[in-house]
């Protein structure tokens, strides 16, 4: 029974993931993510942002001399949190300013107007700079 109860709820997790669109865009010093409710009850969305510890793309072995090398974020470990932002009413979107050149995770959860989570995603990161 344990097992039918994973798998559904990993089944559920994946389906409400897929209707909340979760996109990502970086600038400068900034983040916007982009998200639809998951539900028709839906109330609000909380975003937690995190420092996150990054792995990143080598340069490589011959570069020219007018080359530029950009470092690319493989993969990445959550480190301390450094804010939760309740993302303002009837906006599907977040934009955090202020942020430093480096590697950070974000989750993102949704609530339905009874305080209940609908929906909350797993660790996802990204970088800046």
């Amino acid at each position: 029974r344990k097992i039918f109860d994973d798998k559904v709820a990993k089944e559920n997790q994946a389906r409400l993931e897929q209707i909340a669109a979760i996109k990502v865009s970086t600038g400068a010093d900034l983040v916007n993510i982009y998200f639809q409710p998951c539900s028709d009850n839906y109330d609000k969305t909380v975003i937690e942002l995190y420092l996150a510890n990054g792995t990143y793309s080598r340069p490589p072995m011959v570069m020219g001399k007018h080359d530029v090398f950009h470092p690319q974020l493989l993969s990445a470990t959550p480190g301390q949190m450094i804010g939760k932002f309740k993302v303002e009413e009837g906006m599907m979107f977040k934009s955090i300013t202020g942020l430093a050149k480096g590697a950070y995770g974000f989750k993102l959860s949704q609530y339905d107007d009874n305080g209940n989570i609908l929906f909350k995603t797993d660790y996802q990161y990204f970088q800046i700079g």
